[in-house]
């Protein structure tokens, strides 16, 4: 080994120096055993003595040299670690592992913000019809309405049965003289009536007397609804016939006037029920004849100067306006 210059080596003959040129770019030392081996330096680092030798020029070993014999000696105890070395490149990535086994379910986290409200979804289908619910308590009476119009006269009601007879009055003496007087009255007064028709009639146009009946002709031409409502507006309604001598009159009025007239009869609520204008069926009726034939479209009734009979007409026809008046 060499260390400035000076060598070490191993032997076992410390009464002898071994000289031996060291040359630069050379074999390195050797030294010859007693056998006639040859025991290079770096054998003797396993050697048990170390001798220093002098130093040696660069000249020629002697032509003499001396020998001694090398024992090799047990190993030495481990030299000291040498400095770390430079850091080396980082190697390659390694192959991924296996997948680990599934850990453990981890606890419940807190409760996260409430988000925004999102779109409004699409309307779904009708849902069925739920079980009818249980009826309500009755409320309160609610505030009376407005009353309603007047509605139509009804009919004569059925007679009532007779009374208990009444007892016996007195005798009044004057009994006979007083319904003499009432007679006589009554005489006086239908002669007055007789009188103030026919004076009425010669002196009013268009004014007829039957009976207990005043007819009075207009001069207006209009439809069945029409008329109706201007008989009515003054006091009076459409002429009713309900005998043959009232149908008759009305008859012979028409022909006089040269229209033709309404009646107060129809069957506009119920196709082949004719009635009078309060509602109630009618007692008597004079068709002409195939009358009535018009169904759906004609509902009212007309007489004619040039029919014998009852016609039924549309309600639309326009006729010569005559009220009644009882």
């Amino acid at each position: 080994m060499s260390d400035g210059g000076v060598f070490y080596y191993a032997s076992l003959c410390p009464n002898h120096y071994m000289s031996h040129m060291h040359l630069r770019g050379m074999l390195p030392p050797l030294w010859q055993t007693s056998d006639g081996g040859v025991l290079r330096v770096a054998d003797l680092r396993r050697t048990t003595v170390l001798f220093q030798m002098r130093a040696l020029s660069y000249s020629a070993v002697s032509e003499n040299p001396l020998f001694c014999q090398v024992v090799q000696g047990p190993p030495g105890p481990p030299g000291r670690d040498g400095r770390d070395g430079e850091k080396g490149l980082k190697g390659d990535p390694g192959q991924p592992g296996q997948t680990g086994a599934q850990g453990l379910k981890g606890a419940v986290g807190l409760q996260g913000k409430v988000g925004p409200q999102g779109q409004k979804g699409i309307e779904g289908d009708k849902g069925i019809n739920g079980i009818q619910g249980i009826k309500g308590e009755k409320g309160s009476t609610g505030a009376a309405g407005i009353q309603g119009a007047k509605g139509a006269s009804g009919g004569p009601g059925i007679q009532g049965s007779a009374g208990a007879k009444g007892e016996k009055g007195d005798i009044d003496t004057r009994t006979a003289e007083k319904q003499l007087i009432l007679e006589d009255k009554i005489a006086i007064l239908e002669k007055s009536l007789i009188f103030i028709g026919k004076t009425v009639q010669s002196s009013v146009k268009g004014v007829k007397v039957l009976g207990d009946k005043v007819y009075i002709a207009t001069d207006f031409d209009e439809d069945y609804s029409t008329s109706r409502a201007i008989c009515e507006v003054l006091g009076g309604t459409l002429p009713t016939p309900k005998n043959r001598d009232e149908y008759d009159f009305i008859k012979q009025y028409a022909k006089e006037l040269k229209k033709y007239i309404f009646v107060g009869i129809n069957d506009i609520k119920e196709e082949g029920v004719f009635v009078y204008l309060n509602g109630t069926q009618i007692t008597y009726s004079y068709w002409g004849p195939e009358e009535p034939n018009g169904k759906r479209k004609e509902n009212c009734i007309e007489i004619r100067e040039t029919h014998n009979g009852w016609i039924d007409i549309n309600c639309a026809n326009k006729n010569r306006v005559v009220c009644e008046y009882m």
